[in-house]
């Protein structure tokens, strides 16, 4: 069996026909392999059955969660126990990989120093001829183009504020070193994974070709505009505030800080969970100290507003 370079994780929850245009766009390489983890599904578990069967013999390895945690979380850190490349990619099970991506990738295999290589996302739908209306996918597009403008502290945004573990390769000798795992919750169980791999990677780098289009469905946990859910990803978020707070020095913090616990009040108040928990996500935020009011500017503003001096400046 040839060394595996790449592992590509994906976690699978009652979608099996996406699963498959995702399995498709991947292909199968020799130094590639493909582990998908079931968590738990409730839906279409004949058609799932079909898609094991069908892709198993062509090289996808598949596992069921059986942490007893039920997350996507739980799910791919079954998949990063089984997972035997240098690299790890992660996928959601309804989006998929753009034509190319393999020869992207591999030109990073025997890389030897970067920790993680982050690849702009598409923003335009090959497949099925939707945008992606996903304002984080612009977000994280955004960051990959400061860094690979040199702006004023774009690889600390790049490590802390690309939330999402995919279209990033990561090196996975690193996520093992420091024992970085997914949090085994149901929402934002990727905010702490992403923030300690951008702390521990020693040195980080941007493609500008992108490899990945990230689907937006309705009913999917990342657009679940519940007050239980949104809890849940403040107190993830806070987590992560603790650990900056922890881990990196004043002057690079400040660096990075924005307008962030003011935004989220906004949140509450344009979803109308009330009064009540308005008091509480205030209370929350100042425990976790996190800027509320400030007139400092926002990081990403101000990354976007330098973008558009620059192309003033060439334009000129």
């Amino acid at each position: 069996m040839s060394e595996k370079k790449l592992s590509i994780v994906i976690p699978h929850f009652n979608s099996p026909s996406s699963l498959s245009v995702l399995l498709d766009s991947i292909g199968r390489y020799d130094d590639t392999e493909i582990i998908v983890v079931d968590d738990h599904s409730t839906k279409y578990l004949d058609e799932y059955a079909v898609c094991v069967e069908k892709y198993s013999g062509a090289g996808v390895r598949f596992f069921i969660n059986d942490s007893g945690e039920k997350s996507a979380g739980a799910a791919r850190n079954i998949g990063l126990e089984a997972a035997t490349g240098k690299w790890v990619l992660f996928s959601d099970a309804d989006d998929y990989f753009l034509d190319g991506m393999h020869d992207t990738v591999k030109k990073y295999f025997d890389d030897e120093e970067y920790d993680i290589i982050h690849f702009t996302v598409s923003e335009t739908d090959q497949k099925f001829h939707q945008e992606s209306l996903r304002k984080a996918v612009s977000r994280y597009n955004l960051l990959c183009e400061t860094w690979l403008r040199g702006i004023e502290h774009a690889d600390s945004m790049i490590r802390y504020y690309f939330y999402a573990p995919w279209s990033k390769m990561i090196r996975r000798s690193m996520i093992e070193k420091n024992h970085i795992r997914f949090d085994p919750v149901r929402y934002s169980n990727d905010l702490m994974f992403s923030t300690r791999i951008g702390y521990y990677a020693d040195k980080v780098t941007v493609c500008p070709t992108p490899i990945y289009f990230h689907m937006t469905t309705s009913g999917s946990l990342s657009t679940n505009a519940s007050e239980e859910a949104f809890y849940i990803k403040q107190l993830a978020y806070c987590d992560r505030c603790d650990f900056l707070r922890e881990h990196l020095s004043p002057e690079e913090l400040d660096s990075i800080e924005n307008n962030e616990g003011l935004r989220r009040l906004l949140i509450v108040i344009r979803r109308r969970y009330g009064l009540r928990n308005f008091i509480k996500y205030y209370k929350l935020y100042r425990a976790h100290h996190l800027p509320i009011f400030t007139l400092k500017p926002d990081e990403i503003t101000k990354m976007k507003r330098q973008l558009r001096q620059d192309k003033k400046e060439r334009r000129a």
